[in-house]
C-alpha cells in the first residue's frame, strides 16, 4: 500500500515538472533554391542590342554565376545583358550556398534579328556646274544617324545637307545610315560636275522664251535656261534700274530684271536659270522679271554680235519684234531743246524720226552730242508703243 502511494506521488511530481518546462523549437534546415526570371527591358524591342533584364529569385545563396549563352557571363545578382547576334540563347544561373553546395537553372530566350533599315537619298541634280549648290534629300527609313561622304574629301552628318564642288569631275556620294540598334546601310550615287553653267537644265532660245508669253504675267517653271551676250552697260548706268540688264543672241533680246543690283559687264556671256522668274509686260516691253542673282552665271566673254543695221522707218514697223535688241542707224542727226545728252532727244534719218533717251543718272548725261550726221548704235526700247533708243556709252555715237 505504501509503495503504491509512493509510486503515484512520484508520477505526479514528474508530470508537474514536465508540464512546467518551456517548449523549445526544433532548428529548421535552410531552404536552398535557384530560380530566375528573364524579360526584355522594352517588350517591343526583342532584337539584338536590346537590353535583357535578369531577375534572381534564388534563396539561401551567397554568390552566383550567370552564363548568358553567347560566351559572356556575370557574377552580379541581377545583371542586364545585350546580345549582338540573333537566335535562341541558353541562360544558365548557378547559385552557390554557404554549405558548399550549388544548384543550377537553365532557361532559353529568343533574340530576333535587328529590324532592317534602308539608306536612300535624292539630289536636286546629278549634273551640275562648279560651285553650284546641290541639295540632298534624305529618304532613309528606320535610321537615326547619318554620315555623308561627297567624294571630294568633304563630309557631313546633317540629315539633309547641301554641297558645292570646286572642281570638275565625277564624284561618288555615299550616305551611311545607322539604326538605333547598330544597323548599318549604304546608298551611293554619282554627281557629274562640269564647267557648263546649270548643266542639268535644258537650254532654250530667247525667242522660245518670248513665245511662252500670251499676254498675261506667268511664272516660269523649272528645267530651262537661256544664254546670250549682255548688251547693256551697267557701268555707265543708262538703264531704268541697276537691277536691269539686256541680253541678246544676235537675233532676239530680252530685258532681265534681277532681284538685286548686278555687275554683269557689257559684252559678258551670261546663262540665266529661268526657274521661278516671271515673264511680264512692262509698258509694252517684255521682261524677265524677279530673277535671283544666284540664277545668273557669267560664262566668259559673249559673242560680239553685230547690231542690226536699219532705218527709223524699219524700227517703227518692227518695234515689237526688235525690242531689247541692238540696232544701228546710219546718217542720223540729233536735235533737242538742249545741246547735251539728257531726257528725250530726237534722232532723224531720211525715213523718219524717233526718240533718243538718256537717263539723268547716266555717266554721260550732260555731255555734248555732235551736231553733224552720225551713226548711232543702241538698245531699242518699246515704251507704250513708242520707239526709244538707249545709248550704252558715248562710243555708240560715231
Amino acid at each position: 500500500m505504501y509503495k503504491s502511494q509512493l509510486t503515484l506521488m512520484l508520477a505526479c511530481i514528474l508530470l508537474l515538472v514536465t508540464s512546467c518546462k518551456k517548449d523549445e523549437p526544433t532548428p529548421e534546415k535552410p531552404l536552398y533554391t535557384v530560380e530566375f526570371d528573364v524579360a526584355f527591358q522594352d517588350p517591343n524591342q526583342t532584337s539584338i542590342y536590346s537590353v535583357v533584364i535578369f531577375t534572381n529569385r534564388s534563396t539561401g545563396a551567397d554568390h552566383y554565376n550567370w552564363d548568358f549563352g553567347d560566351g559572356s557571363s556575370s557574377t552580379s545578382e541581377n545583371p542586364q545583358h545585350s546580345y549582338t547576334t540573333a537566335g535562341t540563347k541558353q541562360i544558365k544561373l548557378t547559385a552557390y550556398f554557404p554549405d558548399g553546395n550549388s544548384l543550377s537553372k537553365t532557361k532559353s530566350i529568343t533574340i530576333d534579328p535587328a529590324p532592317a533599315i534602308s539608306a536612300n537619298f535624292s539630289a536636286s541634280t546629278n549634273i551640275c556646274n562648279v560651285q553650284e549648290t546641290i541639295s540632298f534629300t534624305n529618304l532613309s527609313q528606320g535610321a537615326i544617324n547619318y554620315q555623308w561622304n561627297f567624294g571630294d574629301g568633304q563630309s557631313s552628318i546633317a540629315a539633309n545637307p547641301t554641297h558645292a564642288y570646286s572642281s570638275i569631275g565625277t564624284y561618288t556620294v555615299t550616305l551611311t545610315a545607322y539604326g538605333p540598334l547598330g544597323q548599318v546601310d549604304l546608298k551611293t550615287s554619282s554627281i557629274l560636275v562640269s564647267n557648263t553653267p546649270f548643266a542639268s537644265l535644258s537650254e532654250i532660245t530667247i525667242g522660245q522664251l518670248i513665245s511662252q508669253f500670251s499676254g498675261t504675267t506667268i511664272q516660269l517653271g523649272h528645267g530651262n535656261k537661256i544664254s546670250g551676250t549682255v548688251i547693256s552697260d551697267y557701268y555707265n548706268s543708262n538703264m531704268a534700274s541697276s537691277k536691269n540688264m539686256v541680253v541678246w543672241n544676235g537675233t532676239e533680246g530680252i530685258l532681265a530684271r534681277c532681284q538685286s543690283p548686278h555687275s554683269f559687264a557689257l559684252g559678258s556671256k551670261v546663262v540665266i536659270n529661268l526657274s521661278t522668274a516671271f515673264l511680264k509686260n512692262y509698258f509694252s516691253t517684255l521682261e524677265l522679271d524677279s530673277v535671283p542673282l544666284s540664277n545668273i552665271v557669267q560664262d566668259g566673254t559673249g559673242v560680239n554680235f553685230p547690231p542690226r543695221t536699219t532705218t527709223v522707218s524699219q524700227v517703227t514697223q518692227n518695234l515689237t519684234a526688235w525690242t531689247s535688241t541692238l540696232i544701228k542707224i546710219n546718217n542720223v542727226t540729233i536735235s533737242g531743246a538742249a545741246s547735251t545728252y539728257g531726257g528725250s532727244l530726237t534722232i532723224s534719218d531720211a525715213t523718219g524720226s524717233m526718240i533718243l533717251f538718256t537717263r539723268s543718272w547716266a555717266s554721260f548725261a550732260g555731255a555734248s552730242y555732235p551736231t553733224t550726221s552720225v551713226s548711232i548704235t543702241g538698245i531699242l526700247n518699246n515704251y507704250n508703243g513708242i520707239a526709244e533708243l538707249f545709248l550704252r556709252n558715248t562710243t555708240d555715237v560715231q
